[in-house]
């Protein structure tokens, strides 16, 4: 009994493994995400690469997870190991070149030999597996280590990474005075390497050096098309491959959540033994969280989190590892869409931002988003976009849908399914639609010409609905001091079967934007799946 009580206290005690916050490379147990990603650069025989992303789609998480080296007990490597070489793996190496503390820069020259002192510095310390020696490292330096690494291991592969540009930008420099069309913290750092000849000196590097591979981090602009990404920097820039950081394949995604208890460290590994838990989420949760998250990086990472927070809470109160129940379900998407806003409304501004970015094209765009989102709303849970609808709209909203983070896509996959985004992500961006759209039928959102009209303090305020959101309101209307669950859903689905889960969803986003538009809780949520309907006389729908 002892021995019970004892794995039960450590279980609910463990630190969560999902918490990205305090971990260096952020990675969730000994999957990545981002294997597809990584045999992409690995085995693409490319050496210069521009890596970017969209915020929250875990580019510098990658950054660190590929610095790992090959002599710990878990890389990246062992990940690739099933399909790759092992030799090969091992012969590739990452490092990410430290642009910190450059306040001092006076001129373009200083800051190219801080440059090179910066790659050539972390070269030697991977290559030579020691600390490099004191003082600043020259050009004929680095290309006498370079040359040294051809000789010794001319089958090795060492990519230098540069991330977080934007610092860079923020430091200014007091010599580049010429005109710079940068419009970001990110481009001006970029143009002041530029003015530096420091990308020019990469460039010759890479073409000298077939050992050197070099990798530029950037977070992705809001536009409608790769080439857009690059109107203010370097020409020499077109030397580099781009490649789009994307959201995780449903593969990847299916392998990160179905890890054995192994996988996250002897502590928590040794726990769940002791309590024969073999798996972290049982195969119908793993269903659900990847029906919920999709196959979002951010979102998936943070609603593990919540979850086993969540089992941990209920191991100290019965002792058991539970699986989640359809209220600690709804919970956790309460939770992910109060606390989780600021993320979804970044997504939906650049969403916007992306799509009215090219005047020639803006038009088509929008309307083929708003096509997008009607699918959206027909959508079942894991349906997928069908490819007729795929290829019929322009290479534009495909393109920003993807690099924006809402689906993936690989346009070399003739063969791919495209699914929609998870359940989370995929409301909100319909409840946006709705809301942003002025006209008195949207109907692209299902919706007839309903409104709800408010009477109130001698004014009076109309609110367009689509036809689901009419039927819910007007069942609230007919039972305002208790409505339940049920006869929400008998009144707006009818005999159609429907997910508790997609039912509770809808009501909290009709819930939210009733509370955005009105200032004030509209429609109260009790336990039990109960409903009412704060000062009904106010209303009335047409």
């Amino acid at each position: 009994m002892q021995g019970e009580r004892s794995f039960q206290f450590i279980i609910s005690e463990l630190n969560n493994p999902f918490d990205v916050a305090d971990r260096k490379g952020a990675i969730i147990g000994h999957m990545s995400g981002r294997s597809t990603d990584i045999a992409r650069i690995v085995n693409g025989k490319q050496s210069a690469i521009v890596l970017a992303g969209a915020p929250n789609i875990g580019k510098s998480m990658l950054i660190s997870y590929l610095e790992l080296s090959p002599r710990i007990g878990w890389s990246w490597r062992d990940e690739l190991a099933k399909n790759s070489p092992r030799e090969a793996l091992d012969n590739t190496h990452f490092v990410q070149i430290d642009l910190a503390h450059l306040e001092g820069i006076e001129n373009k020259d200083d800051l190219l030999q801080a440059f090179i002192n910066r790659c050539a510095s972390a070269l030697y310390k991977v290559y030579k597996k020691e600390e490099p020696p004191p003082g600043m490292m020259s050009l004929r330096t680095l290309v006498d280590l370079l040359r040294e690494v051809s000789k010794e291991e001319p089958d090795a592969h060492y990519f230098l990474m540069l991330d977080a540009l934007d610092r860079l930008g923020r430091y200014n420099l007091p010599s580049f005075v010429q005109p710079s069309k940068a419009q970001t913290w990110q481009e001006y750092g970029l143009a002041l390497l530029d003015h530096a000849q420091a990308i020019r000196t990469i460039v010759d590097l890479l073409d000298e050096f077939r050992v050197l591979g070099f990798i530029l981090a950037i977070n992705n602009l809001p536009r409608s098309k790769v080439a857009d990404q690059f109107t203010h920097i370097s020409a020499d820039l077109a030397r580099f491959t781009t490649m789009t950081l994307q959201t995780f394949t449903r593969q990847d995604t299916a392998s990160l959540l179905a890890q054995e208890s192994a996988n996250f460290g002897k502590p928590l590994a040794d726990a769940f033994a002791q309590a024969g838990i073999i798996s972290i989420f049982s195969e119908a949760e793993q269903r659900w969280l990847q029906q919920q998250a999709g196959t979002h990086p951010y979102l998936l990472q943070q609603l593990c989190f919540y979850a086993f927070h969540l089992k941990q809470e209920y191991m100290k109160q019965s002792g058991t590892w539970a699986e989640l129940d359809e209220i600690e379900k709804q919970q956790l998407i309460d939770w992910i869409n109060e606390s989780k806003g600021t993320f979804f409304a970044t997504t939906w501004n650049r969403l916007q931002e992306a799509i009215q970015n090219d005047p020639q094209t803006r038009s088509k765009t929008d309307r083929e988003f708003q096509e997008c989102i009607q699918l959206f709303v027909q959508a079942q849970a894991d349906r997928e976009i069908k490819l007729e609808h795929w290829n019929s709209w322009g290479r534009e909203l495909r393109y920003i849908l993807s690099s924006e983070g809402i689906v993936r896509y690989d346009p070399y996959d003739l063969h791919q399914n495209i699914s929609f985004p998870g359940e989370l992500l995929r409301h909100y961006l319909i409840q946006q639609a709705q809301v942003h759209d002025s006209s008195p039928a949207p109907s692209y959102l299902g919706g007839h010409g309903y409104w709800l009209t408010i009477l109130h303090n001698n004014q009076k305020e109309r609110l367009p609905l689509s036809e689901l959101e009419y039927l819910l309101f007007k069942t609230l209307l007919q039972h305002p001091e208790r409505c339940t669950d049920s006869q929400l859903i008998q009144a707006a689905w009818k005999e159609q079967p429907v997910d508790k889960t997609a039912f509770t969803q809808r009501m909290f986003h009709l819930r939210k934007k009733l509370k955005d538009r009105y200032k004030m809780e509209i429609v109260e949520n009790h336990y039990g799946g109960l409903y009412s309907l704060n000062h009904p006389e106010w209303f009335r729908l047409e």
